[in-house]
């Protein structure tokens, strides 16, 4: 059944859909002690929500006192007492809140489905509430939670009487009779409340409760929900159009997050490639490196060319066999030689170097004098970098039988043989 509507929403809605039409029993089915009373087709299609109307002769009630229980405890007493109180075989109960106290109809759940079914109710989809959920049964005294006056008050039924006594803001008993009660039924009702009995204890007049635009309480099987239908629909409205704005961030997401995964295989892909370049390029290099040193190998100068010419710019500059060809050191670009004086005193540094700095392939000649040592060191042009090849190459090349001394006999033997020619030009001058 669907609920009213609470106060945040009824003032959203139009009046037409607030549910406030008056209510009217005729247009659903009533359970009296009589019988069942259906409504008619007519009756049954003006009402939105028809339900299954149980008469205060249907059902049994009980009182439960919750002044004294904590507010957010309360649910648990209902519960507590909805179990241990079962009047029936099978018993459903419906609970009517109010200020401090709680009403708990009881009725057998049996006997009624077996009206429903007789009277071609759907016992499924109809609910059932009873008359107390639906009566506007309040006074003053009950409205006011801190008057400690009780009070009581008689009501007209649907089918019968119903006696209320109202004391501290909430109902402290309650009963029904079939027929108007007595005095002395009034009297035995007051003191069965604690009520002090006065002279004038007699049957008030019965008073027409009013009807309620929608039944109060709930099922003690269900939940204890004030949310009505229309709130739901109202809610479930919301959460779709807020559904959207984040189903859409949520395919945003969902895209970002696959081109990322995109960009990190990109990005795997491209170090792998350039893993290989980088491989490539190293060996590339190497080559590179080896060719280069193979090169500068194949582009080194004789050695003993290189010894016969300085032989031969050093015997311009002493007498025969006054010089002797010592250790020498030949690398890539330079050439280290020692100069031992055999006789008498070496020729001066500086001109030993000018003798040697004439040959175009010498450069930064150095010459130091060690007693009768000369320590010369000689920077080589590379071949082909100048006319110093070219030099080099036309200097008179003897006929050197290589593999018949060591290097350094035949180099001695070059020196003397040029020392013996030089001193054999000189007799002859």
């Amino acid at each position: 059944m669907q609920k009213r509507l609470s106060g945040w929403l009824k003032f959203l809605t139009p009046a037409n859909l607030r549910g406030d039409r008056p209510f009217s029993v005729d247009e659903h089915f009533r359970q009296t002690r009589q019988g069942v009373i259906a409504p008619s087709a007519t009756a049954a299609a003006q009402s939105r929500n028809t339900f299954w109307l149980l008469s205060r002769g249907c059902y049994a009630v009980k009182i439960l006192e919750l002044a004294a229980v904590p507010q957010a405890k309360r649910n648990d007493a209902i519960r507590l007492a909805v179990a241990g109180w079962s009047p029936f075989s099978a018993t459903d109960h419906y609970i009517v809140p109010s200020a401090n106290s709680a009403i708990i109809c009881a009725w057998d759940r049996e006997a009624t489905k077996a009206l429903m079914l007789e009277s071609g109710a759907n016992a499924t989809q109809i609910r059932v509430v009873p008359e107390s959920a639906l009566r506007r049964f309040e006074t003053s005294d009950l409205a006011n939670a801190e008057s400690t006056k009780d009070s009581a008050a008689l009501y007209r039924a649907e089918d019968g009487f119903v006696g209320i006594v109202y004391g501290s803001g909430r109902i402290v008993a309650e009963q029904w009779w079939p027929e108007l009660p007595t005095d002395s039924n009034w009297r035995n009702f007051l003191r069965s409340t604690g009520q002090q009995e006065t002279a004038d204890s007699v049957a008030p007049s019965a008073i027409s409760a009013a009807w309620l635009k929608e039944p109060v309480g709930y099922l003690a099987d269900q939940a204890n929900d004030s949310t009505s239908q229309r709130e739901l629909l109202v809610v479930l409205a919301l959460a779709f159009l807020l559904s959207i704005p984040t189903v859409w961030y949520a395919n945003e997401v969902r895209q970002l997050f696959s081109l990322k995964r995109d960009a990190v295989q990109r990005l795997a892909a491209t170090e792998k490639d350039l893993d290989v370049a980088l491989n490539a390029r190293e060996q590339a290099l190497s080559e590179q490196q080896r060719a280069t040193q193979l090169l500068e190998l194949f582009g080194q100068p004789d050695p003993l060319q290189l010894l016969l010419l300085v032989a031969n710019l050093l015997n311009q500059n002493a007498t025969a066999g006054a010089l002797q060809l010592g250790e020498w050191d030949l690398r890539p670009q330079q050439l280290k030689f020692t100069i031992v004086a055999t006789s008498g005193v070496p020729p001066a540094a500086t001109s030993l170097v000018k003798a040697l700095e004439l040959e175009p392939s010498f450069r930064d000649v150095e010459a130091r004098t060690d007693g009768s040592r000369v320590n010369i060191t000689i920077r080589l042009v590379k071949p082909g970098s100048g006319q110093g090849a070219d030099s080099a190459s036309a200097t008179p090349k003897p006929e050197l039988k290589k593999a018949e001394l060591p290097a350094r006999q035949f180099v001695a033997q070059v020196c003397a043989e040029s020392t013996s020619a030089n001193a054999a030009d000189v007799r002859a001058t």
